[in-house]
């Protein structure tokens, strides 16, 4: 039996042999080229044989077996984020500020979560953070196990590059970027331990499952296998890092024990020694916290541009490849192999 995340789609080109043909010394477009009997050059030669054309024929088959059932919170559009704010949410529609921007729609059970996006900042270079929120709706509380769980940078932990047709892996070394890495992880069983083995969420309230950062350029894909004992909502949202500051005690010229009354203990020990000063402001930035994640999935919308749509149609000149964001069903393709065996004697 052969588990693989989608069906598999196998196509074969007709193979078609055109030999090189002898050309004028102008060069012409396909349409001022001259007919063979009006082009001076070849005048007294003979029209040379149309060259055959090789067709194949093979035969494709179906992929045998089925899609299994499992939905999949499957965040993909758009694939660039630009800016702030919701990039898929299921949460219910009810005191949103963006009601649109949310599918009401839970989840429970066993289900699946994909994401991929890239982070290209319209302004300043600054690092994107992704959350995943998880809210529960009910009065009793809720254990989300994760059962397996990746996520990969392009610019740290699987780098775009190209390989050969076919490159022997029995280790799970060779990956072409963060989707073919996460891939190959997933068939092998592998999980990060960045992610909980479980998450216990209170009643009516929201969690966060990981804020994971996507440097400015840089792409990251995730894929994690959950199971929960009951209704859950989910949110995929993106902000950027914050700017932040702390105050900092001036320095003194001992090491304090304890912060209080650091104005009295300073005049005791230096009566004639001016007031000390005023805590400085130390800048840095931080990932975003819960509450602003909490905040970014009540008054945010959703994040523009999306891509476009796919449109299935016959005209091959207007097909288009989109990117999606929504609950999709069906995680992995279950597959049988029938083996004919001749027994000998």
């Amino acid at each position: 039996m052969f588990e693989l995340f989608a069906p598999l789609l196998i196509a074969q080109e007709n193979t078609v042999f055109i030999p090189p043909v002898t050309t004028a010394q102008e060069e012409f477009l396909p349409h001022q080229a001259p007919l063979w009997n009006e082009d001076p050059a070849m005048e007294g030669r003979s029209q040379p044989a149309k060259s055959p054309v090789i067709i194949e024929y093979q035969t494709i088959l179906p992929l045998p077996g089925t899609l299994n059932d499992v939905p999949v919170f499957n965040s993909n559009s758009p694939e660039i984020i630009t800016e702030e704010g919701i990039l898929l949410s299921t949460f219910p529609k009810s005191g949103k500020a963006n009601p649109q921007a949310h599918l009401n729609t839970p989840l429970e059970g066993r289900f699946d979560i994909f994401t991929h996006h890239i982070s290209r900042p319209a302004s300043a270079p600054r690092t994107l953070y992704q959350g995943l929120l998880i809210s529960n709706p009910t009065g009793r509380a809720k254990t989300l196990k994760v059962l397996q769980g990746l996520s990969y940078l392009n610019s740290e932990d699987a780098p775009f590059r190209e390989l050969p047709p076919f490159v022997e892996d029995p280790n799970g070394y060779v990956f072409s970027g963060p989707g073919s890495r996460l891939t190959g992880d997933l068939l092998r069983g592998k999980t990060q331990s960045i992610f909980p083995e479980q998450l216990t969420i209170a009643p009516y309230s929201t969690e966060i499952l990981f804020s994971l950062p996507i440097p400015p350029s840089s792409s990251r894909s995730t894929y994690l296998q959950l199971e929960s004992d009951g209704t859950l909502y989910l949110a995929n949202l993106a902000k950027y890092e914050v700017n932040d500051f702390m105050l900092v005690e001036p320095d003194l010229p001992w090491n304090l024990d304890s912060r209080k009354d650091v104005s009295s203990m300073v005049q005791s020990a230096f009566p004639d020694a001016a007031s000390p000063r005023p805590a400085e402001k130390r800048f840095f930035t931080r990932p975003p916290h819960l509450d602003e994640w909490r905040s970014l999935l009540t008054v945010g919308r959703l994040v523009e541009p999306r891509d476009r749509a796919p449109i299935p149609t016959n005209d091959g000149s207007r097909i288009i490849y989109g990117r999606v964001a929504g609950i999709s069903q069906g995680s992995q393709w279950v597959a049988t192999a029938a083996i004919a065996v001749k027994i000998l004697g």
